[in-house]
């Protein structure tokens, strides 16, 4: 109670830890819109966004409402826009906020090495056609480096029933790696039936 003013006053201080559920669609560049409510039954009371100066509060209680990220979430996602909107006549409290992931570890430790893995199965275009062996086995090498490598970041891979945008980009190098290996065998095959045919002519001649 404020004898000056004639005002009594109670105020609260309450810590709530509130839970979304992700969506991880476009991991690890996904970002996520955070929309939560909350109500309050002030019945006749009205709510204030901020106490009135003449209240002569601490400077620690004038701006009660703080929006921050868990430990272990504020490690791999950044805060932005962060805001909340009390409605004095309602009592209803809306937190709006937008987090976004941190991708460059992803991207330096998963990402960029599978694209090098890649980048390497142009190797075999470099090997004469006729050399199959050595082209399929380069492949196939690598290939199995690509599934190793899967296997051994996994466990920093979120277990969803969905593929993510990073699933997606591993099937495609599996893919790109297979298409390679296809080529090779029907590039071989044409230059031989060629040779054969060659062959043939130079008999019959």
């Amino acid at each position: 109670f404020n004898p000056a003013t004639g005002i009594a006053h109670v105020y609260y201080k309450h810590s709530l830890t509130l839970e979304e559920q992700m969506e991880l669609h476009r991991f690890p560049f996904d970002r996520q819109l955070l929309h939560m409510f909350l109500n309050i039954n002030i019945g006749d009371y009205k709510c204030l966004e901020s106490a009135p100066a003449e209240w002569n509060l601490p400077q620690s209680l004038c701006n009660p409402i703080k929006l921050s990220l868990r430990p272990k979430v504020s490690s791999e996602f950044s805060l932005r826009y962060p805001s909340i909107n009390l409605s004095g006549k309602t009592g209803k409290l809306i937190y709006k906020a937008r987090v976004q992931r941190y991708s460059y570890y992803y991207f330096q430790n998963v990402i960029f090495p599978i694209f090098l893995i890649n980048t390497l199965a142009c190797s075999a275009f470099l090997l004469d056609h006729s050399e199959l062996e050595g082209r399929v086995n380069l492949v196939i090498a690598l290939l199995l480096t690509s599934v190793a490598f899967k296997f051994a970041v996994s466990a920093q891979l979120p277990l969803i029933s969905y593929n993510t945008f990073i699933d997606v980009y591993i099937l495609i190098t599996y893919l790109v790696l297979a298409f390679v290996a296809l080529e090779s065998v029907i590039v071989f095959g044409r230059s031989s039936t060629v040779a054969d045919r060659v062959d043939r002519d130079s008999a019959v001649a």
